[in-house]
């Protein structure tokens, strides 16, 4: 979730999804699956990451706060977005909500 305080602030908070290592369902891109990601957005990322110097400051903020399994998780899951810059599909047999709504 990304949440503005009243001093105009986002914070981001995680879940426990969006940096563990072990691949999970993120139920929020559900309407989306197979879509293309946004251009612009992929382009930011795609400039970020060939920055070897942007990506050691990001390397050097996270690392107090995730596990070297949970840093590569996330710069594997960056590089196959960019290898690949759509939302992925759903599994039916795997990914189904339970109970159905």
């Amino acid at each position: 979730h990304c949440l503005l305080d009243i001093r105009g602030h986002l914070w981001g908070i995680d879940h426990g999804l969006t940096f563990h290592h072990v691949p999970k369902l993120r139920t929020v891109i559900w309407d989306f699956c197979g879509d293309p990601i946004p251009a612009d957005l992929v382009a930011h990322l795609a400039t970020l990451h060939g920055d070897a110097e942007q990506m050691a400051a990001i390397d050097t903020a996270l690392r107090p706060f995730l596990s070297g399994h949970e840093l590569e998780a996330l710069y594997d899951r960056w590089a196959r977005l960019l290898a690949n810059p759509c939302y992925p599909e759903l599994d039916p047999y795997r990914n189904v909500p339970w109970p159905p709504f």
